[in-house]
């Protein structure tokens, strides 16, 4: 994964996240979340 990218693993079990959209919010540091992002699972 590049500097502006991600690598993440959808949970194994398809009941803990149903297909469907999602926002996606990354935590700084801080705890302070970024603007969300729509994902599709």
């Amino acid at each position: 994964a590049g500097s502006n990218s991600l690598t993440v693993t959808a949970p194994a079990n398809a009941d803990l996240a149903p297909p469907g959209n999602y926002l996606l919010f990354i935590l700084n540091s801080n705890g302070v979340p970024s603007v969300a992002a729509v994902v599709n699972l």
